[in-house]
């Protein structure tokens, strides 16, 4: 079977319809296909028209057009969408893939479009790429793809032992809680072989790390060099213990430990984890510890993994309701009591892998958060829209944002 080159159709004026057409394209890429979407694809002095109507009438065996309120009033996807007819009339193999986001009325060329059965559509745009990667006969690629299966197995093996280390209080600094959060960063590579990194030469470089080494939930009161690598910590300010700390390991592996981050939620009445508080502290830390990494090198594919220790009958919940109505999130009037507890002491999130230093933390992490909150009983994380945007409006007033 020949690869499909794909010409991707969208807006660039709607923010959920980019975000959802580089969110596809990137996904198309990994799975080998080829993708034309501008203007990535558009090289920089050439003329635009040029290009995309080469692409359209010659080069791409394929189009996906991302149909909405504000696409089909675009002047450029009308103008795509016409060329596909004038494409499609003189080659019939040309495929025409339309995906409906929301309602559509008529518009240039939907007698067309509408010949063609619809891609379905789907909220997560997990599922929509594996959707669409059907749809093209693409192969099927789990998070692990391409991946040894012993060298993963190392990994894993590596993540399950230092959890049943944290649990059993075997920790670099002692905690403060039983109860955690734990975040691991693993670059592949470093299971491949002995390797140390220098990290006193990173570290005499670049004074600036250790700012970007702090724990989840507080600044780092502490830093020393210990047998594994080199810790920051956040004191509690009364004894030996720590809320948090972050291992940065001779291999370049990262472990991130957090009990003061459920500290206020489990000192609830119904204890539960803050997963407005867990999202929004992973998502503004996960850059600092991968910049850290990528001061080392080979440190991609990485795999990313959060973990929960400590947690049994926990419920996931937020830790301002008064300022986050979930009935304007998830279409009904959720109350704490309501929901279902965690079922277990160690919560492991699927984790996901990673290529390269990600575009769009908010759209890579968000099948970890969605999985977070299921394990508490809602049907996903309520801080992303349906159409998986980190979502605008959390708060009554509509002048401010979550994060």
């Amino acid at each position: 079977m020949s690869i499909p080159k794909v010409f991707i159709s969208h807006t660039t004026h709607d923010r959920r319809d980019h975000t959802l057409a580089r969110y596809l394209a990137e996904g198309l890429a990994e799975r080998d296909a080829e993708v034309w979407i501008a203007p990535d694809s558009i090289p920089i002095g050439a003329e635009w028209e040029t290009k995309i109507v080469s692409a359209i009438m010659d080069e791409c065996s394929h189009i996906f057009v991302i149909l909405s309120a504000a696409s089909v009033i675009s002047e450029w996807v009308l103008k795509e969408i016409g060329l596909a007819q004038e494409r499609k009339d003189r080659d019939d193999a040309f495929g025409i893939l339309p995906l409906r986001v929301g309602e559509v009325g008529d518009f240039f060329g939907s007698l067309f479009i509408s010949k063609y059965q619809d891609v379905p559509y789907h909220d997560s745009y997990a599922a929509q790429l594996e959707e669409i990667s059907r749809v093209l006969g693409l192969p099927d690629i789990d998070r692990a793809q391409d991946m040894d299966s012993e060298l993963l197995e190392r990994v894993h093996s590596f993540r399950n032992e230092r959890i049943m280390k944290i649990k059993a209080k075997e920790t670099p600094a002692p905690l403060i809680k039983d109860y955690c959060v734990v975040l691991h960063l693993l670059p592949i590579n470093s299971f491949t072989g002995n390797i140390k990194y220098d990290l006193d030469q990173m570290i005499s470089d670049d004074v600036t790390v250790f700012g970007r080494l702090a724990p989840l939930y507080d600044e780092v009161t502490n830093k020393r060099h210990n047998f594994d690598g080199f810790i920051t910590e956040s004191w509690n300010g009364r004894g030996p213990e720590v809320f948090g700390y972050v291992q940065l390991y001779n291999n370049g592996c990262i472990e991130v430990v957090d009990s003061g981050i459920l500290e206020r939620g489990a000192s609830n009445k119904i204890p539960f984890v803050a997963g407005d508080i867990i999202e929004k502290k992973i998502l503004h830390a996960l850059p600092r510890y991968i910049q850290v990494q990528t001061g080392l090198k080979d440190q991609f594919p990485l795999l990313i993994a959060v973990t929960f220790v400590n947690v049994k009958n926990f419920n996931v919940w937020i830790e301002n309701p008064i300022h986050h109505k979930l009935e304007n999130r998830l279409g009904r009037n959720y109350q704490l009591k309501d929901l279902s507890k965690i079922d277990r002491d160690v919560l492991k999130i699927p984790e996901i892998i990673v290529n390269d230093t990600p575009n769009n933390f908010d759209l890579i992490l968000r099948p970890i958060f969605d999985s977070i909150w299921r394990a508490g009983g809602l049907p996903r994380s309520p801080f992303y829209d349906q159409d998986g945007n980190i979502n605008p409006n959390p708060n009554p007033n509509p002048n401010q944002t979550y994060y």
